[in-house]
């Protein structure tokens, strides 16, 4: 996981057992095919077992089933998920996030010359008209995440237990009229 965040620099990120999860699916499926699960593209940034080098996966094509197969395999045999894995423990820690989604036309015409900055300067091929018809194809192929903190509140829940064995034996004592 450390590989994988490394691209987002300064970020401190808690460790996710799903996400360590994903990533050892995503090295079964390179393993397998060559390429990875193109819906998951921030995990892609691997360590392969046995190496100490950093790698950048290539996505596969969506319509190759390959890493769709291969994770399917990779999921149904504990073998498998025991080899790749082994580094996955249990999280400590589990933080949830209530979800109120809305709906607006986005990006908004103040986004637009920043995401036509950031897409001129990637190495995302555009279509042949994409300098008249830039605004058209922005509005139909990208989209913008605003994500709003609703509340700063934290709620902490833990388990405590009520009843020990000697007052597990001596309410039973009492319900039943038992003297010792």
């Amino acid at each position: 996981m450390h590989a994988m965040f490394n691209n987002y620099h300064g970020a401190n990120y808690g460790y996710s057992e799903t996400v360590c999860d994903q990533i050892c699916g995503q090295v079964y499926a390179y393993k397998q095919c060559g390429c990875v699960n193109p819906n998951l593209w921030s995990t892609r940034s691997v360590i392969l077992p046995g190496t100490d080098k950093i790698i950048l996966l290539p996505l596969c094509n969506a319509s190759n089933i390959c890493y769709t197969e291969a994770v399917d395999t990779f999921l149904a045999s504990s073998i498998l998920r025991n080899k790749y894995c082994s580094d996955c423990s249990q999280q400590c820690l589990i933080t949830n996030f209530i979800i109120q989604t809305s709906s607006l036309a986005t990006p908004i015409e103040w986004q637009m010359h920043e995401i036509k900055g950031c897409v001129d300067n990637s190495t995302i091929s555009l279509p042949n008209n994409s300098t008249t018809t830039w605004r058209e194809h922005i509005k139909k192929n990208y989209l913008a995440v605003n994500v709003v903190r609703e509340t700063n509140i934290v709620e902490n829940n833990t388990q405590t237990a009520i009843f020990g064995v000697v007052n597990i034996f001596s309410n039973i004592g009492d319900q039943t009229d038992l003297w010792i």
